[in-house]
C-alpha cells in the first residue's frame, strides 16, 4: 500500500510540474515514474503469489481439520446457525 500511495503521489507531482517544465525535465520525470511503476508492479506480483500460497496452506489445514474432526465442525456450524437464527428472530 505504501508503494501505491507513493506512486500516486509521484504521479500527482508529475502532473503539477508538467505545466512548468521543459521536454527534457518531463522525460526524466516520466522515466522515474515508469521505473517506480515497474517496481510496484513487481512487488504486487510477488505479494499476490505469497498471498495465494498462504491461502492454499490455510485451505489445506482447514480441510485436514474438518477431515479429522467432522463432528466438532458440524457442532460449531449448527451452533452458529442457531445463534444466527435467534438473533434474526429477535429483530
Amino acid at each position: 500500500m505504501t508503494d501505491l500511495k507513493s506512486l500516486v503521489a509521484d504521479g500527482d507531482d508529475l502532473l503539477q510540474q508538467l505545466v512548468k517544465c521543459s521536454n527534457e525535465e518531463f522525460s526524466a520525470a516520466r522515466a522515474g515514474i515508469e521505473r517506480r511503476l515497474g517496481e510496484t508492479r513487481s512487488r504486487l506480483h510477488h505479494a499476490r503469489i505469497a498471498i495465494g500460497r498462504e491461502a492454499g496452506r490455510t485451505a489445506d489445514s482447514t480441510f485436514e481439520y474438518v477431515q479429522e474432526n467432522p463432528w466438532k465442525v458440524f457442532g460449531v456450524a449448527a451452533m452458529a446457525g442457531l445463534i444466527t437464527a435467534f438473533v434474526l428472530s429477535r429483530r
